[in-house]
C-alpha cells in the first residue's frame, strides 16, 4: 500500500438512507393537531369551557399557550425542511408563523393574567410563571434579531453565516424552555384542582392531563429530532491522502 502525500480525494455525495424529515413530517403535524385537540377537549369537557369573564377565562390560557405558542412555533422551527420555494419565501412564512405564536402566547399570557386579577391570585410567584416570562421575553427578542438580522435591514452575508448557529442555537433552547414551562404548567393546575377537592389523585380528568403532558413531550423530541436529523443526501469532504496498492 502506498501513499501519496498531498494529494487528495475529490469531494463525493453519499447518499443517506436512514430515517429523514420527509419521514418524520407527518407524525409531527399529527402530533400538533393532536396535543392542540386534547387541550381544547380537556378545558371544554373537564373545565368550565371558554369565556371571556369568570373563570373559564384561564381555560384560555392553556389553549392558546400549547395549541397556539407550542403548535406553531414547532411549525415554524421546520419550515426550511417542510415549505418548497426560494429561501426568501422560507423566511417569510418562518417570520410569519413565529409572529402568529407571539400573538397566541401574547394574548394566553394576558387570560392567566386578567384570570388572577379577577380572582385576587397573586401574579407571577411561580416557576412556572416565572420560566413563562422568560421564555416569551426570550422568544420575542428572538424574533426581532431574526427580523434584522435575516430580513430587513438584513447584515452581510459573512456575518449571517457567523450569527446562524447561534440563531438555531438559541431558537432550539427557547423551544425547549417552552416544553418545559407548559408540562410545569399542567402539573402547577392539576395539582391546584387536587388540593381543592375538585379532582382525585386517579380521576379520569387527572390521568387524561398526565396523558397531554406525555403527548406534549413525545411531540416536543418528534419536533426537535425532525430539526437536526439528516437530509437525505448528505455531502462529505474527504480529506485524507488517496492510496494505491
Amino acid at each position: 500500500m502506498k501513499h501519496y502525500p498531498g494529494v487528495r480525494r475529490p469531494r463525493s455525495s453519499i447518499p443517506y438512507s436512514g430515517i429523514t424529515h420527509q419521514h418524520l413530517q407527518p407524525m409531527v403535524h399529527l402530533l400538533g393537531i393532536l396535543v392542540a385537540s386534547c387541550t381544547l377537549f380537556w378545558v371544554l369537557h373537564f373545565r368550565d369551557g371558554l369565556a371571556l369573564s369568570g373563570s373559564a377565562v384561564f381555560n384560555i390560557h392553556p389553549l392558546l399557550m400549547v395549541g397556539g405558542f407550542i403548535v406553531v412555533s414547532s411549525e415554524a422551527i421546520l419550515v426550511f425542511k417542510s415549505v418548497g420555494g426560494t429561501k426568501r419565501f422560507k423566511k417569510a412564512v418562518h417570520l410569519n408563523l413565529q409572529g402568529v405564536a407571539i400573538l397566541t402566547g401574547f394574548l394566553g399570557i394576558l387570560a392567566a393574567l386578567k384570570f388572577h386579577l379577577d380572582k385576587g391570585i397573586p401574579n407571577f410567584y411561580s416557576l412556572h410563571s416565572w420560566l413563562g416570562i422568560l421564555t416569551f421575553v426570550l422568544y420575542s427578542f428572538q424574533w426581532v434579531l431574526g427580523f434584522l438580522t435575516f430580513w430587513y435591514p438584513g447584515y452581510a452575508p459573512s456575518v449571517r453565516k457567523e450569527l446562524l448557529p447561534w440563531h438555531v442555537f438559541l431558537g432550539m433552547t427557547i423551544y425547549v424552555l417552552a416544553l418545559a414551562t407548559a408540562e410545569l404548567g399542567f402539573l402547577e393546575k392539576l395539582t391546584f384542582l387536587q388540593k381543592a377537592g375538585v379532582v382525585g389523585q386517579w380521576s379520569g380528568e387527572a390521568m387524561f392531563v398526565n396523558f397531554i403532558g406525555l403527548l406534549l413531550f413525545i411531540f416536543g423530541v418528534i419536533v426537535l429530532l425532525t430539526a437536526i436529523i439528516p437530509t437525505p443526501v448528505t455531502t462529505i469532504r474527504e480529506d485524507v491522502h488517496r492510496a494505491e496498492a
